[in-house]
């Protein structure tokens, strides 16, 4: 084990505020204020340091189905459509020994950014083994800060692809809520292994807030209402949360429910915008 991995378990074990403290400077510049958190990532990152594990019901990728399907049937949401989930195990063998013949996505339940594409004809290679065996192992609640993560019953699922009439894979669509009510709204599409966005405020008036704001959003294609009042009946327990939906030929598909986004570090242009929408979030409180 190298040196830095080394003292890297040290700090999560014994200082892991510090640690967060170090990497949110890191990535935005700057030391975050816990007590009198200004810009919108000090306010996510102060969340974050005091988030509940109580949460987890929020962020589990499966749990969080039946959360969602409760209020699309309590609400009648009928532009709302949830991800069909092919099977999920909670040990690697079984769950590698039983994969489907069919293309999916593999994931899994307790973290960010655990997916790999399955195609049967192709198979997995060593490094998809390795990288799929190495989720169950790993505390994100420990790695990420987040508490939401540590006490999620850890499962590994595959998950049918949603894709596009003409065979694309559909834009994201991301709305920050503050207070329960939508303030920020993202549209993000990657094609080519390129990410481009477009970030809207909630008059659907384009910003230019975060980094790389190459895309032009054809709003005619958006059911903008309904990504609004979704958006606002899944963030009512929350001061601060994203709503994920997919965009499919006009239809949303539910994607998840991010507590804290980018960990506290969003990809913002400037200081400046980290203080205007940390000062919005305030003025949302108030309303």
């Amino acid at each position: 084990m190298s040196i830095s991995r080394f003292l890297k378990r040290i700090c999560i074990s014994i200082a892991p505020v510090l640690l967060q403290k170090l990497r949110f400077v890191r990535r935005t510049g700057y030391w975050p204020s816990l007590d009198q958190a200004r810009t919108i990532n000090e306010i996510i990152f102060s969340l974050k340091i005091n988030s509940s594990e109580s949460d987890g019901v929020y962020v589990d990728k499966l749990l969080v189905q039946s959360h969602i399907k409760n209020l699309i049937e309590l609400h009648g949401l009928t532009l709302l459509k949830l991800p069909v989930i092919l099977f999920e195990k909670s040990e690697i063998e079984s769950f590698l020994e039983n994969l489907p013949q069919t293309t999916c996505f593999l994931k899994a339940n307790h973290g960010s950014g655990m997916c790999v594409y399955y195609d049967p004809l192709k198979g997995l290679d060593v490094n998809d083994n390795n990288f799929i065996s190495s989720w169950l192992k790993m505390d994100y609640g420990l790695f990420s800060g987040e508490k939401c993560y540590s006490k999620i019953d850890r499962k590994l699922f595959a998950e049918q692809p949603i894709l596009c009439a003409d065979g694309t894979l559909p834009d994201d669509i991301k709305v920050h809520c503050y207070y329960g009510k939508p303030a920020v709204i993202q549209v993000l599409r990657r094609s080519a292994g390129k990410l481009e966005r477009e970030t809207f405020d909630e008059h659907w008036e384009s910003r230019n807030w975060f980094e790389n704001e190459v895309l032009k959003t054809d709003l005619a294609t958006v059911p903008k209402q309904e990504v609004l009042e979704y958006a606002s009946i899944f963030a009512r327990p929350f001061k601060y949360v994203r709503v994920d939906f997919y965009l499919v030929d006009g239809l949303l598909y539910f994607s998840e429910l991010t507590l804290y986004p980018a960990s506290g570090n969003l990809p913002l242009v400037s200081k400046e915008v980290d203080s205007y929408l940390g000062e919005k979030f305030k003025i949302f409180c108030d309303v």
